[in-house]
This record gives structure tokens, C-alpha cells and sequence, in this order.
């Protein structure tokens, strides 16, 4: 048995799955609202017989390996060690492969390299002394927290970096992917990517260093630069932090900031549950990899004006994923938590402690922009409040605000309710996907035989039907392939059935076996609805023939072949009789 069975064997993938998405029971499969797109109607299913996953709405799928790979952003070793740890299973020292694996390998070396290098040059280099006296005197951190966040010093020089990592043995065409280096504008010579600037490695949850952002030390443009997406490195998945306070966050709520600096100085101030993100508006992918850890998130963005949209923003797609949000708020002339922190760590804790729920700030930004005391002020402060309302799932919070939107425009709630009904009914929502309907009757038909544990209920059935009744070539290589096997009568397991399947039958009936058919495998609904779509399929296939006979009885016109013409007639009029 392999390693790779052997974690196949131990672990459920109900359960790896289950860690990150709220699975409920299905008829045969388990389904839950997909991790990998935002949607309001679950397509995302999960078949624990086969051990397999699907996605109906984006199309991602596959096993529990590659379930962790897509969700956590890892390589297939690193899921591999993941699972394993998990299983109790331990792994043969095999270095990667000499594959995508291997190259990605090699980026984590180049840029754990490169962090070591950046970290020496800031703490032990003389070209690095003004760097580190701006971190600690203007900056306010302390020599632990410059070493426990690894922080780093870009030389202003243009290939210091890429002279080192070269000698090391490094070839400068992974130094291009990995983003350390970058082409000069002729593209004749590749630079140092990041020149006299502080350096804030981008670790990922497993330690490994994916990028790095770099922060000019003087007033050079842009004044924040990261490392562009690469391979190892997608920035609308990544948080920075996340690595030290994912634990914290489990059991503390999370709070989020804008920048490196708001993290690391909230970090030092005793905020511990923190992280950011860096270089990119918070996206649903980022909320959907905190919700792994917690529901409950409070947003701590600048307090500028651009900030303050950006908050609105969260706090709608906080709201359409049922998170819990909580808003921080600074102080009267204080504009982020990294200020805050660094003056009175005390207040920064206190700012974050007294955070209040995500509509309350709502109100307050619609309540000062609006003047509530004339019709249209109360027109402008009821839509702007009511369009974050409407997305709000649950009545009881909706009439909690309603009432308290009633008292300041000296209204009632019922008009307050009667407006976010309409903005509820406003808003597009995308259409559910329907999985039994999406696709053919004869997709259906497997996928409703797959849904049981066996094939005994459908086996006297199916010699109602031909593979030769079944247009789409891959449903009837399917089918005659299950015929043979209820033939031979020994084990009627569906699961057994699907594993003798090879190539692309496989995965045309590991697919059809996560529909959500909607029948439970105990259900005396599937023979009736078996029955049903049988005789559908035997309509479809007599009106096919009679379309191909009709055609050979105009070209027997032709000749006159009166005969043939009797013969063709015969046989159309018996289709039509099947296809009534």
C-alpha cells in the first residue's frame, strides 16, 4: 500500500472538507456553499463513498489532496505532509519531483535565501543602520519584534541581491519567477526588484516564504511594491501575518487591517489576532480564508475617507457570506491602528475592544452625510442604510435596526421594514443552479442509477433501454459497460462499478455521481422517477429514428424503390408508437 492509500484509508474526506465548509447530508452526497466561488445557493457536493468532490457552480474537483492543494494554496507535497500528519501516517524522506513540485521547491529556496539575506543586511550591515533607526525610532519597534517578523533591508544597489543568489548557484531565470529580480527596461540585464527599501517577507501559513513587500525608505514611488504574482504567490488568497495569529484567531475573532506596518505595530501592542492585506482590496477570497478560522471579524481600516469605503465595501461582502463584522474606529485626528498603536498601545487595544457592529457604522456615515430633519436627507439616509440592510439574512437584525432607523427619522419601522423589502427585491441575484436539470435526460438517468448504494432497484429497468437509445457517446459507453457488469451479477455496489471504469468513463461517472438528483437512496421516489426517465429517453430515441428513417424512405422515392418504401413505412409507424 502507498503512503497516498494509506491517508486515503485513514482519513474521510467528509472530514478534511468539513474543516473548511459547512457540509450537510444530500441523498448519497453531502453538499455546502463552495469555497472556491461566492454563491448563495450550495452546488458545491461531496460523495463519500467515491471520496470525491465537486463543484457544479466552478467546476473544480477532485480528491481530499487536491481539496487542500486549491483551498490552502499548496503544492502536492506540502498537502501531501499536511494530510499525512493528520493521518499519523508517516512520509519516506522523498525529495519533490522533478515536476511543477519541484520548481516551486526551488522558489521557497530562492526566497527563504533571500529573506535570510535581507534580515542580515538590516541588522548587521552598515548599509542597513538607517533603515533599522527608522523601524525603531520613528517607527516605535522594538528589536524583538524587527526579529520575530523577519524584517529585512533592500540595499539601494542594483543587483547586490541578484549577485548573491547567482554565486549561490541560483540561475536568474528563477530569480525572474521568483520575483526578486526584474528586467531592466531594455531587458537587456535583470535588477534587484526592491532598492532601498524595508523589506516584509509574505509568509505563508506553512512558514514558507512566498514573497516579499518592500517599503521605500525615502520618498520614492511607489511607496509600497510587492512581488507580483507568481507562481507560489497569488495576492487575492494572501494575508499577511496569518502564519503567527491563525491560532489566536480561532478563539479571538480576527481583526483585520490595511498594511504591513498596522499588523506588525498592533502585533507588538498585544493585538495578536491581527492580519492584513497588502497591495489589493479585500476580495471574498480573502474573507473566505479567515472564515476557516473565525466568523467573527473586525475591520480596522484608515480612517480617511478612502478607507472608510473600503470598510462599506467589506462590510457587504462580509454580509453576504454571514460573517459576524464589527468596525474599529480611530480616534479624532488619529488615521490607523499602526498610529494608534505606536503612540498608546493601551488605546489601540481600547479601539479595537470597543469596536462597534457593522450597521451601526453604517448609520453613523449615512447619519452625518444626511441631514435627517427634511424629507430628502431621510430619503438618502434610509437608501443608503437600506441597500447594506438588504443583504442582511436575518429578520431579527433587520427589525433591530429598522427600529432604531424609525427613531431618528421619527418614522415607524414598518416603513423603515417596508423599504429594505424593496431593496431586497431589487437586488439580482444570480439564478440557483439546478444540477438535475442542467444537463440531459440521459446524464440524469446515470446520475439518478448513481445516486443508490447498488444497482439492484435499477437492474430490472435497464433492460427496458439499448445503449443504442443513447445519443451522447460517453452516457453509453457507460451504460453498456454497467449492462455486462449487472450481467455478471456478482457484486451490484455502484462504487464497485464505478472503480473498473478507466479513463474518461471514470471521470464522466465520478462526475454524475455528485449530482444532487434529490431523491434519498432509501426514497421509493427513485424507481417512479427511474421509470419516468427511461421512458423519456425511449420518446427521445424513437423520435431520432424516426428522423433517420424518414430520410432513407425519400431516398427509396427517388428509386422507387416501392418495397423498401413498405418496409421503412412499417418501421416509422412502430417508432411513432413509442415515441407517444
Amino acid at each position: 500500500m502507498t503512503e497516498i492509500d494509506e491517508i486515503k484509508q485513514k482519513l474521510d474526506i467528509i472530514d478534511v472538507i468539513g474543516q473548511y465548509v459547512s457540509l450537510k447530508k444530500s441523498g448519497k452526497n453531502h453538499k455546502g456553499l463552495c469555497p472556491f466561488h461566492s454563491e448563495k445557493t450550495p452546488s458545491f457536493m461531496v460523495n463519500q463513498e467515491l471520496q470525491i468532490y465537486k463543484c457544479f457552480g466552478c467546476n473544480e474537483g477532485g480528491d481530499m489532496f487536491s481539496f487542500v492543494q486549491k483551498i490552502e494554496g499548496y503544492d502536492f507535497r506540502q498537502a501531501l505532509e499536511v494530510l499525512a500528519e493528520k493521518a499519523g501516517v508517516k512520509l519516506a524522506n522523498i525529495a519533490p519531483s522533478q515536476s511543477a513540485d519541484s520548481k516551486k521547491y526551488l522558489l521557497y529556496e530562492i526566497n527563504e535565501t533571500a529573506k535570510k539575506f535581507y534580515h542580515v543586511v538590516l541588522l548587521k550591515h552598515p548599509v542597513g543602520k538607517d533603515a533599522l533607526r527608522y523601524l525603531t525610532d520613528k517607527r516605535q519597534l522594538t528589536k524583538e519584534t524587527i526579529v520575530d517578523w523577519e524584517l529585512g533591508f533592500a540595499p539601494d544597489s542594483w543587483d547586490t541581491l541578484r549577485t548573491f543568489l547567482v554565486r549561490r548557484g541560483y540561475d536568474e531565470k528563477d530569480l525572474l519567477k521568483a520575483g526578486v529580480v526584474s528586467p531592466d527596461k531594455f531587458e537587456r540585464h535583470n535588477n534587484d526588484k526592491f532598492r532601498n527599501r524595508i523589506i516584509f517577507p509574505l509568509t505563508g501559513i506553512d512558514g514558507k516564504v512566498l514573497g516579499f513587500g518592500g517599503r521605500a525608505l525615502e520618498n520614492r514611488e511607489p511607496k509600497y511594491l510587492n512581488t507580483q504574482e507568481t507562481t507560489i504567490y497569488h495576492k487575492e488568497h494572501f494575508l499577511f501575518g496569518l502564519h503567527k495569529t491563525r491560532m489566536t484567531i480561532k478563539t479571538q475573532g480576527v481583526v483585520l487591517v490595511e498594511g504591513y506596518m498596522d499588523a506588525i505595530t498592533a502585533y507588538q501592542s498585544g493585538i495578536t489576532n491581527v492580519a492584513a492585506i497588502c497591495g489589493t482590496a479585500l476580495t471574498v477570497a480573502h474573507l473566505k480564508v479567515l472564515s476557516r478560522y473565525t466568523k467573527d471579524i473586525t475591520y480596522c481600516f484608515d480612517a480617511d475617507t478612502a478607507g472608510v469605503a473600503a470598510t462599506l465595501r467589506a462590510i457587504e461582502l462580509g454580509t453576504d457570506l454571514e460573517l459576524n463584522i464589527k468596525v474599529a474606529l480611530m480616534p479624532e485626528g488619529i488615521k490607523d491602528i499602526d498610529e494608534l498603536a505606536s503612540k498608546n498601545p493601551a488605546e489601540g487595544k481600547k479601539a479595537v475592544a470597543n469596536a462597534i457592529p457593522a450597521y451601526d457604522f453604517v448609520i453613523k456615515i449615512a447619519e452625518a452625510k444626511n441631514d435627517v430633519d427634511s424629507a430628502i436627507g431621510k430619503k438618502k439616509f434610509t437608501d443608503e442604510v437600506c441597500t447594506y440592510l438588504a443583504r442582511e439574512k436575518s429578520q431579527v437584525v433587520v427589525e433591530h435596526y429598522a427600529q432604531i432607523m424609525a427613531r431618528k427619522l421619527a418614522s415607524s419601522p414598518e416603513a423603515v421594514l417596508a423599504a429594505v423589502a424593496n431593496f431586497s427585491t431589487s437586488k439580482t441575484e444570480t439564478p440557483p443552479i439546478t444540477i438535475n436539470n442542467a444537463k440531459s435526460p440521459q446524464e440524469y438517468l446515470l446520475a439518478l442509477i448513481f445516486s443508490q448504494p447498488t444497482l439492484d432497484k435499477s437492474a430490472e429497468m435497464l433492460h427496458n433501454l439499448t445503449p443504442e437509445d443513447l445519443s451522447l457517446s460517453h452516457i453509453s459507453s457507460i451504460y453498456a459497460k454497467m449492462l455486462k457488469f449487472v450481467k455478471a451479477g456478482k457484486d451490484l455496489s455502484v462504487k464497485t462499478f464505478i472503480n473498473t471504469l478507466t479513463e474518461q468513463d471514470l471521470v464522466s461517472a465520478r462526475d454524475l455521481s455528485l449530482w444532487d438528483v434529490g431523491i434519498p437512496a432509501e426514497s421509493n421516489k427513485f424507481v417512479e422517477e427511474l421509470t419516468v426517465t427511461v421512458k423519456r429517453i425511449k420518446k427521445e430515441s424513437a423520435k431520432r429514428k424516426m428522423a433517420d428513417v424518414s430520410q432513407r424512405i425519400r431516398e427509396a422515392e427517388l428509386t422507387k424503390d416501392t418495397k423498401t418504401i413498405e418496409q421503412l413505412t412499417d418501421e416509422f409507424n412502430s417508432y411513432a408508437k413509442e415515441a407517444l
